[in-house]
């Protein structure tokens, strides 16, 4: 009796597994990260009919959790991207086709994260096939993140201009207000504190210059020189 009950339980749990599978959300959960200098960060996934039967599905847009107020989000499934206020829409799948279903995570060169789950239902009969799970975060990007660890002092300098540095900056280059180059120095990764001497400068204005190991400027920094 109870090897009867125990391969009725396993027959029922199999044909549920089957049944949940006609249609999936792959990959699922979907996630994307990004920065700060992107306007949005995308989490791609699709909706797999795996019957043999064309289906209507509805996808609708039950959590939106975004801890940006800046932030919004939009879903692209196979006919199109919708307004962030479009919540729900239906949709065909043809047998053994796979569908667009991505959120766009809309977080306009800010940093913060968002998490958002798409349903996925028979339209006719109300049956939910599945829940895709999409979440993202965008954090501060590396440019910027180097920017911000760079300082310089004094300012006004005498005799010597000190810079803190991360390893982010490769070479450091001097300009007047004419746009000469008068000094040029060499960064060594791990090395975060260097200095300029400023004993022979004249008087006045100049520019301090900061690139980064693929020769992309980084930041500029003006300074004067006092006597």
């Amino acid at each position: 009796m109870k090897k009867t009950i125990l391969s009725l339980l396993f027959s029922m749990a199999a044909t549920v597994a089957v049944f949940a599978q006609d249609v999936n959300v792959t990959p699922n959960p979907a996630y994307a990260n990004g920065t700060n200098e992107d306007i949005e960060v995308v989490a791609y996934s699709e909706v797999v009919n795996n019957t043999s039967e064309t289906i209507t599905l509805t996808w609708t847009r039950t959590v939106e959790n975004l801890d940006n107020d800046g932030w919004a989000t939009l879903v692209c499934d196979k006919n199109s991207c919708w307004a962030p206020f479009t919540s729900t829409k239906d949709f065909e799948l043809a047998p053994g086709e796979a569908g667009t279903m991505d959120v766009h995570f809309q977080n306009m060169f800010s940093v913060g994260s968002g998490y958002v789950e798409i349903e996925i239902k028979n339209t006719a009969t109300g049956e939910v096939y599945a829940v895709g799970e999409y979440s993202a975060d965008a954090v501060v990007g590396i440019e910027e993140a180097v920017v911000n660890t760079i300082n310089i002092y004094p300012n006004p300098a005498r005799d010597i201009l000190n810079m803190e540095l991360s390893e982010g900056i490769a070479r450091v280059e001097l300009f007047n207000l004419l746009g000469q180059r008068i000094q040029f120095l060499d960064v060594n990764n791990g090395d975060d504190l260097k200095s300029i001497n400023t004993t022979d400068l004249t008087e006045g204005m100049y520019f301090v210059n900061f690139y980064g190991h693929n020769n992309e400027a980084i930041d500029s920094r003006v300074f004067s020189k006092i006597d």
